[in-house]
This record gives structure tokens, sequence and C-alpha cells, in this order.
């Protein structure tokens, strides 16, 4: 039914579609990159995907029915390994003939270039993408801008405040890049998805006030904040508990256990850890508040975009796309910074109004439903596809 509702209407040109990963770990870039990949192939385009095998992207792929390639290592640390890739890159586009070559990270970005400009001097009409997943580590020296300005026909980027940052640092036209917002699995999350069983097994009863800190145990993901904040409306709030869901760091995870235990708070603070993926929409449903307060290796705040798809209410820190996702009051909370008094301020707002926090909930699921959903983002994506081939928009092939 899904590939269904996706399909290309008729008439419309196929594409001929790579997407290059240099990753190995589902993470970061790599949910939005397989999430797109399989949305284009469902439309009916033909897509290529590769990675870096062995872990547990591709095996994420696989599941997706994407059909991994084995051409190229992307080992981005063994100089004849890279130059073996982009020779064999520089093949696949002259053999396959790729409209698109769509890029996730820097490695995979240098490759592609200089493979499609090797491939254009003898004939091909390959166009470069690339997708900035987050510019905390942008480089802006003066090959860099070249990269950018001179060697990839299109960006994009997550959020419209990323985009004036990139169109002000390395003077981008304005029509070679555009913001495609995060996208979330609007099936997957949905409201309706019942979390009492998962409360039962972590013995919390129906009515505890739960609030859940979703993000990898780093010690930059913003935890002690938020366990100094939950110290601070405790005795407000006796019903309510905090809970920590994600991936583990094993040596924050390790202290933050501690300063947990240490505090009196083991009882009232949870943590969730390595959930299995497909557990991972019940876990967020057992969830009354959800926090995000530090970014990722990406900006589109899937966390968020998550919660928001089973209608629960969010507070989060001003990162990354978050500022455009969330409405102010609307759909949740944003605090300028994580700051323990801001995070307890924000807490106690929701909690006093729980009936205002729900309806913030709904509203965030309206939104999910018309902007930011996996459907919208792919169309988007094959959008900027077309932007870059003129000449397939017309029904050439």
């Amino acid at each position: 039914m899904l590939a269904e509702k996706n399909k290309l209407p008729e008439h419309a040109d196929v594409l001929r579609i790579l997407h290059l990963v240099s990753s190995a770990r589902w993470s970061g870039a790599a949910d939005p990159a397989v999430s797109v990949a399989c949305g284009l192939k469902q439309r009916g385009h033909k897509v290529s995907f590769a990675c870096i095998s062995g872990r547990t992207l591709i095996k994420k792929a696989v599941e997706y029915n994407l059909e991994p390639l084995d051409d190229f290592s992307l080992n981005r640390n063994n100089p004849l390994y890279i130059i073996k890739d982009i020779i064999r890159l520089k093949r696949f586009i002259l053999d396959k003939k790729p409209d698109i070559i769509h890029l996730h990270l820097s490695h995979d970005h240098w490759l592609g270039v200089i493979a499609a400009k090797m491939a254009q001097r003898a004939g091909s009409k390959v166009k470069v993408i690339r997708t900035m997943h987050r510019l905390n580590r942008l480089r802006t020296d003066t090959l860099h801008k070249y990269l950018f300005r001179e060697l990839t026909d299109f960006t994009i980027v997550l959020s419209d405040k990323a985009r004036g940052e990139l169109i002000s640092l390395f003077g981008l036209p304005e029509h070679k890049i555009a913001t495609i917002y995060g996208g979330v699995d609007e099936e997957r999350y949905h409201p309706n998805i019942d979390g009492a069983g998962m409360r039962a097994k972590l013995g919390i009863a129906c009515d505890t006030a739960l609030i859940g800190l979703v993000s990898h145990l780093h010690s930059d993901r913003g935890h002690k904040e938020a366990a100094a904040a939950f110290m601070q409306i405790r005795r407000q709030f006796p019903q309510a508990k905090l809970i920590f869901l994600g991936e583990t760091d094993e040596e924050h995870y390790q202290y933050l256990k501690r300063e947990v235990e240490n505090k009196g708070l083991a009882e009232d603070i949870i943590f969730v850890v390595d959930t299995p993926f497909e557990q991972w929409p019940k876990q967020l449903a057992m969830l009354d508040i959800v926090m995000y307060l530090a970014a990722g290796s990406e900006d589109s705040a899937r966390a968020v975009l998550e919660a928001m798809s089973l209608a629960k209410p969010v507070i989060a820190a001003d990162v990354g796309a978050v500022s455009e996702i969330v409405k102010h009051k609307q759909t949740g909370l944003i605090i300028a910074d994580t700051k323990p008094d801001n995070i307890a301020q924000a807490l106690s707002y929701m909690l006093k109004d729980m009936n205002c926090a729900k309806r913030w909930g709904l509203e965030g699921r309206k939104l999910v439903e018309t902007k930011f959903n996996n459907r919208m983002r792919t169309e988007a994506t094959e959008a900027a596809y077309r932007v870059c081939h003129p000449e397939l928009s017309e029904g050439s092939n």
C-alpha cells in the first residue's frame, strides 16, 4: 500500500540514482539516506546504494529492500583503496549511466566529485548532489569552498538556518541549494501505538508522568543537565519519573548510573538502553513528554519528529532544525539553552497542565502528516534531482 501511494505519476521519467554513504553504522546520515533511497525506489526509480559492509548499516539497507553494491570499499584511511574506489566509481558511472550521484558524507563527497568529473570528460551527464546532514564540523577553507561552489551541482540542507549559513560561507548561488526537512515514517510512529505494556515491564504505573530524554548516552547530550533539572521539580511533581532512552557509551552510562545512585534517585531516574529497532516506537509511546537537548550526528532532530508523529509534546533545545520544526507553545516548548534551570522551568510548565501538553502533541502529529514525513522528503529530493537535470523533467526517457 505504501509503495502504491508513493509511485511515480504516469509518464514521469524514471531516474537512475546512486547513493553513497561512507559509513558502516546505522546512525547519523545513514537513516535518512536509506529512507530516501527506499522511497525513491518505491516511486519507481532505479536506485543503487553503496556503504561500508560488515556492520549494521548494510543489514538495515537490505531490510529496507535495497540491494547494496559491493563495488566500493569506501575506506578513507588507505590511499590505495581510495584510488581504486575513484576508478571503480568512474567505471560505474560510464557503464550504468546514473543521472544522479547523491553523496552523504565528506569522504564519499570527494570520491563522487572526482569520479564524476572524470566521467563527464568521457561524455557522462551525471550530476552530483550532496546532503549536508550536519554543519558542526564544516570546513570553510578555499578547497572546500571550491568543492561546494564549483564541483557540486546541488546541495541539500536540513533547515533554512543551515541554508543561510552555507550561502554565506561558500557564496553558493541560491538556486543551487535547498532546504529539505527531515522526515519520519508516520505509519511506524503512530499515535495509536500502546506503550502500556512497556510501562508494565518496567514497573511504571499508568498514572506516572513519564519524561523521556531520547538520545545516545554520550557526555554531550544533556543527561547531567536533565537529571539536575529533574531534581529541582521532583518535590513539586512526585508522580513524575525521568527515563533515559538511547544507545550507550558504556563509560558514560556507568558514570551516569553512579551519579543517579549517589543522589538517591535510582527509583525515579530509569535507564532503558540499546533498545532493539523494532521496539523503539513502543518505547517512545510509553512517554508523556519527550526531551531533546542536543543534536546528534545529524541536524534533522529525528527524535523530535518521531515524538511528534506519536503525538507526544516535546521540550527541545534550539539546535539543528528544532526552531523550524517545533512550534513554541503549539507543539511543545523550545528552550534557548540546556541550563538545568531552563529545563526545569519548561518541565514544570508542561507538567502543570498535561491536558494542554496532550493537545500540543496532537498538533505535532498534524505537522508530521502535512510536512515532516518520509513521503514529502522523498518527493522534495526527487524535485531537487530534476532541478539538476532539467532535460529529464520533460519526459525525455
